[in-house]
């Protein structure tokens, strides 16, 4: 745990800078204006998904917005850790805030991120 936690005090402002830059993506999916925006965010997590270890990593298609599902494989004998969270996000109210809400990345007049960063450090031994 010790290993876990000085990785993620080390790379603590990567993580927030590659966050923040995720939060930009206006992907409210409770308005099809943003339909694209809400795809590219499914993009975006994907290579996050890469990038962080994943040893496979899809979009999967569905009557709605995508799922983007990855899995890391380490051993049969340790327990599966699922992990599960939206990769949109709300829109602030009243609506004239997203805009700057999204342009900055700040997520405090409204918009609420619903992305748990994924911590690359947990996906390698």
């Amino acid at each position: 745990m010790q290993n876990i936690q000085k990785y993620i005090t080390e790379n603590k402002q990567r993580f927030l800078d590659e966050l923040i830059e995720l939060l930009k993506i206006p992907s409210v999916s409770a308005d099809s204006a943003f339909s694209q925006d809400v795809h590219d965010t499914a993009d975006a997590v994907k290579i996050a998904l890469e990038n962080a270890g994943c040893d496979a990593v899809e979009i999967c298609e569905t009557d709605g917005y995508p799922i983007v599902y990855g899995e890391k494989f380490i051993d049969s004998k340790l327990p599966t850790v699922l992990v599960y969270g939206h990769y949109d996000v709300q829109p602030p109210d009243p609506m004239d805030m997203e805009f700057r809400t999204f342009q900055t990345g700040d997520t405090r007049n409204g918009a609420t991120p619903r992305w748990r960063h994924i911590c690359p450090g947990c996906l390698r031994r």
